[in-house]
């Protein structure tokens, strides 16, 4: 009989495999969960690839917002054409009120420097003023009369003189007021006061550098030396020229 002795039994020990080989054999089962994990991963970024993109424009959408774009920069320079026209055309009804305005008050005289009391009749003291200090030689026609702000003693008076002939006979004798107290001043609307004010200022600067100065303001104008100037913004213009304020 034959009797077989097995190496382990002769002390012979059994070679064992090194952990690195154990790892690169290849298990059963691994591959193919691999192969799910690089799907479920490549999936998940073509989704998020498509979310992010899905909300980008596209050419066909960038021509219509170009095209859009165009239309609202012809539209703008039309709206702006617009205003202008607007601003333009108001600014001739502003003034032609103002002149309308200037005409209804053109029989309006406004008395200052005067004494009464407050509970007189200013009428009979226009009247008063006129015959004994500017020495009109007629008696002047008044429509009516009162205080300007409250009522209250030696205020300013404002007068409508129905007559053009008393009101040019009131006028003519202003020059007697010169250093007295007194004054006599056309009534005008607000916007032509406003320029009337800057038009007396230039005025009384050109009289201090040159006395013999032919100037005076006729309405809203100031004329030197036989031209006329006129108060628009912040310019001063005259013929074709315009003087900054």
């Amino acid at each position: 009989m034959d009797i077989f002795i097995s190496k382990h039994s002769r002390g012979e020990k059994r070679e064992r495999e090194s952990p690195e080989a154990e790892m690169q054999a290849p298990k059963k089962g691994c591959d193919s969960r691999n192969d799910e994990l690089v799907q479920i991963i490549e999936a998940t970024i073509k989704k998020l690839f498509e979310e992010k993109f899905s909300v980008l424009a596209t050419k066909d959408d960038i021509s219509g917002i170009a095209a859009l774009v165009n239309g609202l920069k012809q539209e703008n320079s039309q709206l702006k054409q617009e205003i202008q026209r607007l601003k333009k055309l108001n600014n001739q009804f502003t003034s032609r009120l103002d002149d309308y305005e200037d005409r209804s008050r053109r029989n309006n005289l406004i008395f200052r420097g005067l004494k009464f009391k407050s509970d007189m009749d200013c009428r009979v003291t226009v009247k008063k003023f006129c015959s004994d200090v500017l020495g009109c030689d007629r008696q002047v026609q008044v429509n009516r009369a009162h205080t300007l702000g409250p009522k209250k003693d030696n205020a300013p008076i404002i007068t409508h003189i129905p007559s053009d002939q008393d009101l040019e006979n009131i006028l003519k004798n202003v020059n007697k007021l010169k250093g007295t107290g007194f004054s006599v001043q056309k009534d005008f609307s607000v916007a032509t006061r406003r320029k009337r004010s800057k038009l007396l200022f230039l005025k009384k600067e050109l009289l201090s550098i040159s006395s013999q100065l032919k100037c005076f303001l006729r309405g809203d104008q100031l004329w030197v030396e036989g031209r006329s100037f006129w108060q628009h913004k912040r310019y001063l213009p005259t013929g074709d020229r315009n003087f900054v304020l």
